[in-house]
């Protein structure tokens, strides 16, 4: 029974949740093409997905893996999509990060893909490069998370959380954990291995920060009712823009005083003009 699961079922469930992860997005992509515009939603993530598919389909073609081939040339049509949609919509700056971003990552994949098809003549080799070059990747991906703990820890709130993605997430990682265990494959299980213990501490940092009841939440905003935090510092910008204005209109009085004293020769000259030009009018 055992054997049946690994060589079987668990290629088949590896195949399946992946291809879920990969669709989580899209009801949020659909929501943003809808309303033709990404709001406060950063789309600067999907470069790197795409690169990361790339690689992770290239590696399964190096291995000669369906499991890791399938799911992740199908997340390149999806992120590939999202990334259309995000550009689009993006603004100039935005859009363009995001297109050398891709450009860049991807021609990076495929020279890696190249160089490797060519010039290495070892089969276990061409592994060990392509599974660098996938990991580096997808390590530089992990800096996402990263940030996004350090701000929860400075702000203390962890409502920009998504539970639903996270455990999705938390699912597969710890799926093809098993997976790559099984074949003895580092390069699998030791990314998602990472990718499991950071989103473990995010589902903790939720919990924390949130309560448990948070994650109960399966729709999650990131908008919040404000507190005394946010009333407080709300209250001290207001004051700093009063003073700021306060003390440009002083420096425009001190610049122009006669501005307050008279009106200037050329301004009362239009103003006789203008209301020459309104008695011809009326008769």
């Amino acid at each position: 029974m055992s054997n049946v699961f690994f060589s079987t079922l668990l290629p088949i469930l590896c195949i399946i949740i992946t291809v879920i992860l990969q669709l989580s997005s899209l009801p949020g992509i659909l929501a943003i093409q809808r309303a033709k515009s990404l709001g406060g939603f950063s789309p600067l993530v999907y470069p790197f997905l795409l690169a990361n598919c790339i690689g992770w389909t290239v590696y399964g073609i190096m291995i000669n893996d369906m499991a890791v081939f399938s799911p992740n040339a199908f997340g390149c049509l999806m992120t590939s999509y999202y990334l259309l949609v995000c550009i689009e919509l993006a603004s100039e700056r935005t859009a363009m990060i995001m297109r050398r971003c891709a450009f860049g990552l991807t021609i990076y994949m495929l020279v890696a893909f190249y160089v490797t098809s060519f010039h290495v003549p070892s089969q276990d080799d061409k592994q060990l490069v392509i599974g660098l070059v996938t990991n580096i990747v997808l390590f530089c991906f992990f800096a996402a998370p990263l940030m996004s703990m350090r701000q929860i820890l400075q702000t203390k709130r962890a409502n920009s959380i998504s539970v639903p993605l996270n455990c999705t997430t938390l699912i597969t990682c710890a799926v093809w954990v098993v997976y790559g265990i099984d074949r003895d494959d580092v390069f699998i299980y030791v990314p998602n291995g990472v990718g499991f213990l950071l989103n473990f501490t995010q589902l903790v940092l939720v919990i924390v920060f949130e309560g448990v009841g948070a994650l109960m939440c399966w729709k999650r905003s990131t908008v919040r009712p404000a507190d005394a935090t946010d009333l407080e510092l709300i209250s001290e910008n207001v004051d700093a823009h009063k003073q700021e204005f306060s003390t440009a209109v002083q420096v425009e009085v001190l610049a122009h005083p006669a501005a307050l004293s008279e009106p200037s020769t050329s301004s009362v000259s239009l103003l006789h003009n203008e209301a020459s030009d309104s008695d011809e009018d009326r008769q």
